[in-house]
């Protein structure tokens, strides 16, 4: 199990909500996509460090299985993040937006 006690949901959502909030408000009213993709890119290396962190402390292999799985999920998000900044550049430039983001 990822959380072994009940403060680290709370506290997860805590840093989580405040973090959401502000790349929403970022990448909505300002127009600031780059600091919002900047920060996914980078919270997943440190995910990717963690895991690998994670699996050496618990004494697990680092097998090329799991390694490809994670890479796997991780160009997913960015695959999926970059269909939904697509569809959200269409529905702009259909309602007569300019083509710029």
């Amino acid at each position: 199990m990822m959380f072994d006690n009940d403060t680290s949901i709370p506290l997860l959502l805590a840093v989580k909500l405040p973090v959401t909030a502000l790349g929403a408000y970022l990448s909505g009213e300002r127009g600031l996509i780059f600091p919002v993709l900047l920060f996914l890119f980078v919270s997943m290396i440190v995910d990717w460090i963690t895991g690998v962190m994670a699996d050496k402390a618990n004494g697990k292999p680092i097998t090329s299985k799991t390694f490809s799985a994670g890479i796997f999920k991780k160009v997913s998000y960015l695959i999926a993040t970059g269909l939904g900044l697509g569809f959200d550049w269409l529905l702009h430039v259909t309602k007569g937006g300019s083509a710029g983001l």
